[in-house]
């Protein structure tokens, strides 16, 4: 069940506790732009009040109304009044209302609070930066990348960060505190303990190269089933199939590491593939007049951060002419 299924069975007052957990748990790890979208949904459900309350507070009030021993009439004794069941029925559900309006008042401001602090680190197109994270921790963020966490990390919470993008990480291990360093896509989450491993997720997939230590895969759409990767694993979770992939070629994994020493390198790769990772590198437009040519294979390797050497090392590789187009560029 998706985000979108979530809230609506929340606001028609159906959400089971488990599920309304599950909820928490997943705006909790959305990327940002995800995570916005979905908080907009609830505060454009709280301003349909009449609509949304209905159900809601019904639901509630029967919970509340359990919990009351409950005759024909209730009687307040201290002030001698007798108070009829559709009275007390209009108190519960205003009660009702005001505890729902609360609560999810109170997980937007939690929300939006805990946005508040969070960092940002990127890079541009054909650019590479290191960087050193708040507990020691190391990230070699990869072109046209963005890495994000929250600046308050402290000695016993795990720590968190979101990757739009490529990295490769080398996290300081915590066995004095059992922290988990956490690494969140738009598909999976990654627990950490003490590992170095490549995460890549453009193109609606996710590749996660783990090269030292030990990591745990939770999968965004089955959170409830984990997968262990032991060190030279590869594996690649595909948003259009919703299933990871297993690679442990030596050379793929190779590849994909290949571009922390400033070369992409392919070893018969489809000209397609390779031309979607310059693409991703340097932020252009390839377009290939004969589609047939998108079968070829290539193996070569071509420089990170020099666009004006990439383009004839790819007219030569493949014996064709490359030409500007405005925006474009057009394999003839």
């Amino acid at each position: 069940m998706n985000t979108d299924d979530l809230i609506d069975k929340l606001f028609r007052g159906l959400c089971t506790q488990e599920e309304l957990a599950k909820l928490a748990r997943i705006i909790e790890t959305l990327p940002r732009k995800e995570a916005d979208r979905v908080m907009e949904e609830l505060w454009k459900q709280i301003t349909d009040y009449p609509e949304m309350m209905s159900s809601h507070t019904e639901r509630m009030y029967n919970s509340i109304l359990s919990k009351i021993e409950v005759k024909d009439t209730l009687a307040n004794s201290e002030k001698g009044k007798t108070v009829s069941l559709p009275q007390r029925r209009r108190q519960l559900l205003q009660i009702a209302s005001v505890a729902v309006i609360l609560l999810i008042t109170g997980i937007s401001v939690w929300f939006w609070s805990s946005r508040t602090n969070e960092m940002r680190l990127s890079t541009d197109f054909a650019e590479q930066q290191t960087y050193t994270l708040p507990d020691g921790s190391t990230v070699v963020l990869n072109a046209n990348s963005t890495l994000r966490y929250r600046d308050d990390w402290n000695q016993t919470e795990d720590r968190q960060v979101w990757i739009d993008g490529e990295a490769f990480f080398d996290i300081v291990k915590k066995p004095a505190t059992g922290q988990i360093f956490q690494v969140i896509t738009n598909d999976l989450a990654i627990d950490v303990l003490g590992t170095s491993f490549n995460v890549n997720s453009h193109h609606k997939q996710t590749k996660v190269y783990l090269e030292e230590g030990k990591i745990a895969l939770t999968l965004k759409h089955q959170p409830e089933q984990r997968t262990i990767m032991e060190p030279g694993d590869l594996l690649t979770y595909s948003a259009v199939d919703e299933r990871l992939i297993s690679d442990n070629n030596k050379t793929s994994q190779n590849l994909l590491t290949s571009w922390r020493n400033g070369v992409i390198v392919f070893d018969n790769t489809p000209l397609k593939d390779v031309l979607l990772k310059i693409e991703e590198i340097y932020g252009i437009k390839i377009q290939v007049q004969n589609e047939a040519h998108y079968d070829r294979k290539l193996t070569t390797g071509l420089p990170m951060n020099e666009l004006k050497l990439v383009l004839p090392m790819l007219e030569s590789s493949l014996n064709l002419k490359i030409i500007k187009e405005d925006n474009l560029y057009v394999i003839e």
